[in-house]
C-alpha cells in the first residue's frame, strides 16, 4: 500500500509480494484486513481517491468505499464457504475441498488477474491452516490440530457484513450445500452499524442546508417580503435582514454547535482526531460567535442594524479571506469560505452606507 498524502491517495498493489497478490502464502484473510484498513481511512476523508494494480482505475471516495466493500463481502463470502466444506470435521480431504473454493471464487465473479490452479489452491491451503488444519504428511488429509484454534472470519472485515443468500452462489448452492436455498446465513456481527462516510454525508447535507438558508435564502425572502408588504429603502431592508439571518443566526447556531460538538468544526477544517488543545480552541471560539451572533440579532431594531453586524460582519469577512488561499478545502469550507466573504462584504457595505447616510 502507497499512500499520497498530499493527494489524499492510496494505492493497493501487488509488486513486492512475489508472483501472487496476498502475499507469498496466498492469505485471504490478510487481504481483508487490508481491504478493511483502505475503508476505514475512506470513511474517515484521510483518502479520497484510491487505485490498484489490478484494474488500474482511478476511483473517488464514494465508488472507492463501495468497491472494498463489494471485496470485503466476497472474501467473508469465501471464508463462509471454507468452513461450511470443512464443517468442523477431524480431517478434511484437499481436492474437494479446493474443488468447493474454487467453484465460490469463479461463482462469486472476482474480478483480477489470478484465478489460476496454483493461486486457489494456496487460498484453500491457507484457509484450512486458518481453520486449524495441519497437514502432517505429503498427502491431500489434512487433520484438525486439538492444540490449534479454529480461526473465524477476519473479526475487521466481519464489522459489517451480512449475507442473506447461500454462503456462495450457483454451484455453492447446490447439493453439496446442506442449507435450504434461503437459508439465513450470517458471518459477522448481525447488526449492521452505518458506515462512517454515510454521518458524514448527512452532516455535510444538513450543514450545506443550514448555511445556504441562513446565509443567502432567508435573508433575500425576508427582504423581498419587507419590501413588497411595507415599502421602504432596499439597502436598509436586505442589509438588515442579512445582519440578522448572516451574522446573528449564522453565529448563534455556531457558536451553539461548537460549544455542546467541537468535533463538527474540526471535521469541516479537514482535522478527523483533534487534539484536546484543538477542541479548547474551538470552545473558546464558540464563546466568541455567542457574543457576536446576540448581537447581530439586534438587526431587527433598524437604528441597530449597521453597528450591530460590525463585529460579526468584519470577522467572517477576515477568517473567509484567510481560508481563500487555503489549498485542498474540503466542500463544507468552499462553502463556509465563500459564505463568510458574502456575509461579511455585506455588513461592511451596510455599516458604510449607513454611515454615509448619517453624514449627508
Amino acid at each position: 500500500m502507497v499512500y499520497l498524502r498530499d493527494a489524499q491517495l492510496l494505492h493497493m498493489g501487488d509488486e513486492m509480494n512475489g508472483p501472487c497478490p496476498i502475499g507469498r502464502d496466498a492469505d485471504q484473510y490478510k487481504l481483508t484486513d487490508i481491504q478493511s484498513a483502505a475503508l476505514s481511512l475512506i470513511d474517515s476523508g484521510v483518502v479520497t481517491h484510491l487505485t490498484d494494480g489490478h484494474t488500474f482505475a482511478v476511483r473517488h471516495a464514494r465508488d472507492a468505499a463501495k468497491r472494498l466493500a463489494d471485496l470485503l463481502e466476497q472474501s467473508l463470502v469465501l471464508q463462509g464457504e471454507a468452513a461450511r466444506l470443512a464443517d468442523g470435521q477431524s480431517s478434511v480431504d484437499a481436492g474437494p475441498f479446493v474443488r468447493g473454493i474454487t467453484d465460490c471464487y469463479r461463482d462469486l465473479g472476482v474480478q483480477g488477474t489470478n484465478s489460476n490452479a496454483v493461486f486457489l489452491g494456496m487460498i484453500a491451503a491457507t484457509q484450512l491452516q486458518r481453520l486449524g488444519y495441519t497437514r502432517p504428511d505429503a498427502g491431500t488429509t489434512w487433520h484438525a490440530s486439538p492444540l490449534t484454534p479454529r480461526t473465524s472470519p477476519s473479526r475487521t472485515a466481519a464489522r459489517a457484513v451480512s449475507v442473506s443468500q447461500p454462503p456462495c452462489p450457483g454451484s455453492c448452492a447446490d447439493t453439496r450445500n446442506p442449507h435450504p436455498p434461503h437459508h439465513q446465513h450470517r458471518i459477522g456481527p448481525t447488526k449492521r452499524t452505518e458506515p462512517r462516510h454515510t454521518r458524514r454525508k448527512q452532516l455535510t447535507m444538513g450543514y450545506f442546508i443550514g448555511v445556504l438558508l441562513q446565509t443567502v435564502i432567508l435573508p433575500i425572502v425576508s427582504g423581498t417580503l419587507e419590501l413588497v408588504t411595507a415599502g421602504g429603502n432596499p439597502v436598509e431592508i436586505y442589509g438588515r435582514w442579512w445582519v440578522f439571518w448572516g451574522v446573528g443566526t449564522r453565529l448563534v447556531v455556531a457558536g451553539i454547535v461548537q460549544l455542546v460538538r467541537p468535533q463538527t468544526t474540526a471535521e469541516i477544517l479537514g482535522t478527523e482526531q483533534p487534539a484536546g488543545s484543538e477542541l479548547q480552541v474551538v470552545r473558546e471560539l464558540s464563546t466568541a460567535n455567542l457574543g457576536m451572533g446576540l448581537a447581530g440579532l439586534l438587526a431587527l431594531v433598524p437604528a441597530w442594524a449597521a453597528p450591530a453586524g460590525l463585529a460579526g460582519g468584519v470577522f467572517l469577512l477576515i477568517a473567509g479571506l484567510m481560508h481563500v488561499t487555503k489549498k485542498n478545502k474540503n466542500p463544507a469550507e468552499h462553502l463556509a469560505t465563500w459564505t463568510d466573504l458574502l456575509v461579511g462584504v455585506i455588513a461592511v457595505v451596510f455599516l458604510g452606507y449607513a454611515l454615509v447616510s448619517q453624514l449627508v
